[in-house]
């Protein structure tokens, strides 16, 4: 009786080690399925996905050079590591704005590129603190750009703009 006793308990000691075995096999497939469903950067709200990778259409073109990555200050605001992002008269101009004085400012600047301009507002940046600032702008080609200057906006300009809110 005692063998057939022993045979029961070993079934059964290996039936509980298949069962933990499983067990634990089910619990690491479901946390690798819950992260790649559930990334940090990426969520879903209302069926759309936010995320924050930045994905270039095909054909952008990704302007930089050493004149647009160093400084361009008007007014100790500075703009640093400037890029175009240059897609069939539509893209972007992302760059680094640094507010060099000792208080806080808002405002707007002018990006003057090859005959045309860009504006660029700012708004409460702290003394001595950067910001990823982005321009869209849609109808131009800056497909060539080399490099650019700042400029003051008119009254006329900023009234235009702060009408057009």
């Amino acid at each position: 009786m005692k063998d057939n006793n022993e045979k029961k308990i070993d079934k059964i000691m290996i039936l509980l080690i298949i069962m933990v075995v499983i067990f634990i096999i089910t619990v690491i497939l479901s946390v690798i399925t819950y992260d790649e469903n559930n990334l940090e950067e990426d969520t879903v709200k209302n069926n759309y996905i936010i995320s924050e990778k930045v994905v270039e259409m095909p054909g952008t073109k990704i302007i930089t050079n050493d004149n647009m990555k160093a400084e361009h200050c008007l007014n100790d605001i500075c703009l640093t590591n400037t890029t175009f992002y240059n897609n069939d008269k539509v893209g972007r101009v992302e760059c680094m704005i640094i507010n060099k004085t000792s208080e806080v400012k808002s405002g707007y600047l002018k990006l003057l590129v090859d005959g045309k301009s860009l504006v660029l507002s700012y708004s409460e940046l702290e003394p001595q603190k950067e910001e990823l600032v982005t321009i869209r702008y849609k109808g131009a080609d800056f497909s060539s750009v080399e490099d650019f200057t700042l400029s003051k906006l008119s009254r006329q300009e900023i009234k235009a703009i702060k009408d057009n809110k």
